[in-house]
């Protein structure tokens, strides 16, 4: 001991203080820089968010201090400073994952993240690996410094709070484990998509894990009123609310609508385009503020009706999808527990039964099919599949059956890109109408290339300077949407076939879109989304006022359109063109529930006293759908789980 360097004594003073500091200010950093949090007028909310990761770091510094005093009284103390650097590491990644979350997203790791968790490639880039390279250099850099410390002089050891009373010692240790643990009960269930006030790193991750992997039952509270009684703000089916199916009913819609034009001798074919993330606000022929962004997609809709103030009513992909072709909610997302990429929960998912649109088409006699940019093994595969397409085409079947082999793969993910997917389209149709095929079909795609994170590609135009990923990929959706366009304006196809495009749900706020979107941008995953009807059997209005509601209804529309009545199906939603079912717009994420009106969305926390009493009224409605989905009560029909998927 009297051979150990003097020059060493700052290491055992201070190294657990330079390195729980640096942590800190990087991760303040990056909270007021890439999440550009501003707390205006609110200073408390200010010096909320600066203290509360200092609570856990401290503790954490706390356990590294508690191990060394282990290290120096035991003989071998190097099991000791082994799990310093355990805890070390873990504070480091920690605090590396969520500054990298509020990098790309301006939030921390949420529950919706983790539940889409499929997704993580599209996160990866090399700025995180530099990250992680540094961050191991920095825990080594610790661990060495604690090895030197555990060798110090009792003398040096009396720093900092190793050389505490026991007491002294455990109190204080004692009085930084309550408080975190009290605010791991603060982590809210935030519905704006960027780091709540009283939210800290560490005790954010941990509950949003808890509540994505041992929570997968639906949220079903006592219900505000009996359940023999309709609801205000709903009227169940005939059955009434206390039947075994309480939400099926035996029509989709009305009446028919007078058609106008066509071959009204065939039924009409069907094609729905659901874009990946396409806000309205993007595109041109909604007031979008980025001239020739969209000018295929405007082009488009100059010829079709344009549905205004229509919101998604879920999110992500895989409930927007689930949503949208059977007019109800999806509590289970991608991910999670019990979502759909977990292990052994796509069978269960697979057997629920629903009503949707591809069966319905099925029972009039269509042909349905399903476009999808992902490889077959991919559980969304499984899940499309489950929704009752005849068949679902996929990478290999696409790249395979369509293009010869030359199908490209998006950067980013192992999935086609935009050109690839409509190029397969354009192949599929341009075979049917080459071969005289009459029968009737259904078609529906959902593309990649706009999904969140994904950064511009190679051989892609980008838009203008090319500065902005988000307005390149939307150039670039809308260039592949373009080449499909082309082709079906001059092909039989357009003198009988309805074509609408829409989105699987609103754009993910993430920075890149928050710097193009406007000032007006809640960061919510909700928000107006397109929504354009090309339908040459009849003349429609050149744009239609949805009044706030949403994609709950697109189902019942397209049905009413097509004219194609159901015997039975479990609709939450109606038709555009008939009232409404619900008083109110509503979006649920799971648990997580908004407002929908013309002049904009509104999450729990701030809904106009008027709308109140409407609005937890529709809240119960979905909380007693997940009830009957939970049960496996939504529909007594049988459900499509043996159809072939394309390879």
């Amino acid at each position: 001991m009297n051979a150990y360097p003097l020059t060493s004594a700052p290491i055992v003073r201070h190294h657990r203080l330079v390195f729980f500091l640096a942590i800190y200010v990087a991760y303040v950093v990056a909270l007021f820089w890439f999440a550009n949090v501003r707390d205006a007028g609110d200073p408390g909310r200010s010096l909320v968010r600066l203290l509360t990761p200092v609570v856990e770091l401290s503790l954490l510094g706390m356990a590294c201090a508690a191990c060394m005093r282990m290290a120096t009284r035991r003989t071998r103390r190097w099991p000791w400073i082994l799990i310093t650097g355990v805890i070390a590491a873990t504070a480091a990644g920690v605090y590396l994952v969520q500054i990298y979350s509020l990098r790309i997203s301006s939030n921390f790791i949420s529950v919706l993240a983790l539940q889409n968790a499929d997704s993580i490639a599209f996160v990866q880039s090399p700025r995180l690996k530099l990250a992680v390279a540094l961050a191991m250099l920095w825990v080594g850099l610790f661990c060495i410094a604690a090895a030197l410390a555990s060798a110090a002089p009792a003398t040096l050891r009396r720093a900092m709070s190793e050389g505490w009373r026991s007491s002294v010692f455990i109190s204080a240790s004692s009085g930084l484990l309550l408080l975190f643990a009290y605010a791991i009960t603060l982590q809210g269930r935030n519905p704006r998509l960027e780091p709540g006030f009283r939210e800290a790193p560490m005790a954010s991750l941990l509950a949003n894990l808890y509540r994505a992997n041992t929570d997968p039952a639906p949220e079903v509270p006592s219900p505000v009123v009996p359940r023999t009684a309709d609801l205000g703000c709903f009227s169940f089916p005939e059955a009434g609310p206390e039947a075994p199916f309480p939400f099926q009913r035996t029509r989709a819609f009305r009446s028919l609508l007078p058609a106008t034009g066509g071959d009204a001798s065939r039924p009409p074919n069907i094609i729905v385009l659901f874009t990946e993330g396409l806000s309205a606000r993007l595109v041109g022929a909604y007031g979008g503020r980025y001239p020739g962004l969209t000018p295929n997609i405007d082009r488009l809709a100059a010829r079709s009706m344009r549905v205004d103030d229509y919101f998604n009513h879920t999110a992500a992909t895989f409930r927007g999808l689930i949503g949208q072709l059977s007019s109800g909610f999806s509590y289970a997302g991608g991910g999670g527990a019990g979502g759909w990429t977990q292990e052994g929960t796509l069978e269960g998912l697979s057997s629920i039964r629903r009503q949707t649109l591809p069966l319905i088409a099925n029972e009039a006699g269509y042909d349905t099919h399903f476009f999808a940019p992902h490889k077959a093994h991919r559980p969304i595969i499984g899940m499309l599949h489950s929704m009752g397409f005849g068949t679902v085409h996929t990478y290999e079947s696409i790249s395979h059956d369509w293009l010869g082999g030359r199908a490209v793969t998006r950067h980013g993910t192992a999935a086609l890109d935009d050109a690839s997917l409509y190029a397969g389209v354009v192949a599929f149709l341009h075979d049917r109408e080459a071969a005289g095929e009459r029968q009737p079909f259904f078609l529906a795609t959902y593309n990649i290339g706009t999904h969140a994170f994904l950064s511009s590609a190679d051989g892609e135009v980008p838009y203008g300077s090319g500065d902005n990923p988000v307005l390149d990929k939307v150039h670039n959706l809308d260039r592949a949407l373009g080449e499909f366009l082309a082709y079906f304006e001059a092909s039989p196809y357009a003198r009988n076939t309805l074509l609408v495009l829409t989105s699987d749900h609103a754009t993910y706020p993430e920075p890149p879109y928050r710097e193009v979107a406007g000032s007006d941008l809640k960061p919510l995953f909700v928000d107006r989304i397109p929504l354009l009807v090309l339908d040459p059997s009849r003349a429609l209005p050149a744009t239609l006022e949805a009044e706030g509601r949403t994609s709950l209804d697109l189902a019942p529309t397209v049905l009413q359109l097509a004219g194609l009545q159901t015997r039975s199906n479990a609709f939450l939603g109606a038709s555009l063109f008939e009232p409404r079912r619900l008083d109110v717009g509503i979006a649920a994420l799971g648990s997580r529930y908004f407002l929908t009106r013309p002049d904009g969305v509104y999450g729990m926390d701030e809904i106009p006293e008027g709308d109140r009493a409407d609005f937890d009224c529709a809240v119960e409605v979905v909380r007693r759908f997940y009830e009957v989905e939970r049960d496996n009560r939504i529909f007594s029909g049988s459900n499509a789980g043996s159809v072939p998927v394309a390879r």
